[in-house]
């Protein structure tokens, strides 16, 4: 992703970007539950916003869980960007809680983007209404987060959600889904933890390795206009 950063500034390509399909996300044998819809969580959601800003030119995009405010930047393409976080480094980034946000006006953002972040909500319904509540008609929300995750608080760790747990918030608080499903890159890798001080995010190691069933999960939908 940082190389294809890197050569939109190059040649000044307009974005929004696809990022491409990766065939790891998908599983290597059939016979698995028709519920289940594969994909590479970041293809499905830049297509969602691509299509989206093909038939909205301009608008405005907000980064929940920005932190320094430069996480998905490179999405907003032509749109005015914005990160919302409940700390930052960055100045111009909005301190807020996303499961509360009553400084972020209604129908004030085109697209509200989430990657890695609904996982560490205590309230996520909260936020799927808040989200809901910032989007203008037509507007859309676009969300990656955690099937299957080791422990990981920063600061909390609350929650793992099925594609059917985020289409329901979603649509409970009034979005109508585009596509949703799981993104299977990382499903074997031996996530072991133990950066965060103290140790908080180790996982127990046994002769298999850490954690090895790491399944990511995404979402889209689209306010009514």
């Amino acid at each position: 992703m940082r190389g294809i950063r890197r050569l939109a500034r190059l040649v000044g390509v307009q974005l929004p970007l696809v990022l491409p399909e990766d065939p790891r996300s998908f599983p290597t044998a059939d016979g698995y539950s028709p519920h289940l819809r594969f994909g590479s969580w970041d293809h499905e959601l830049t297509s969602a916003i691509a299509e989206h800003m093909r038939r909205r030119p301009h608008g405005r995009f907000l980064d929940v869980g920005g932190g320094t405010g430069g996480t998905a930047r490179h999405l907003a393409g032509r749109y005015e960007y914005a990160a919302l976080d409940i700390v930052a480094e960055n100045p111009d980034t909005i301190i807020a809680d996303i499961c509360e946000c009553p400084s972020v006006a209604d129908e004030s953002f085109d697209v509200v983007y989430s990657a890695g972040t609904y996982e560490h909500l205590p309230r996520p319904w909260r936020a799927a209404a808040e989200t809901t509540r910032i989007l203008t008609p037509g507007g859309i929300a676009v969300v990656s987060t955690c099937f299957a995750w080791r422990f990981h608080p920063v600061p909390g760790d609350y929650f793992r959600f099925s594609h059917m747990a985020l289409e329901q918030i979603f649509e409970d608080a009034g979005l109508e889904t585009i596509t949703s499903g799981y993104d299977l890159r990382q499903r074997r890798n031996d996530l072991r933890g133990g950066k965060l001080e103290g140790r908080t995010d180790a996982v127990p190691v046994d002769d298999l390795g850490g954690f090895r069933e790491n399944w990511s999960v995404y979402y889209a939908g689209r306010k009514p206009d």
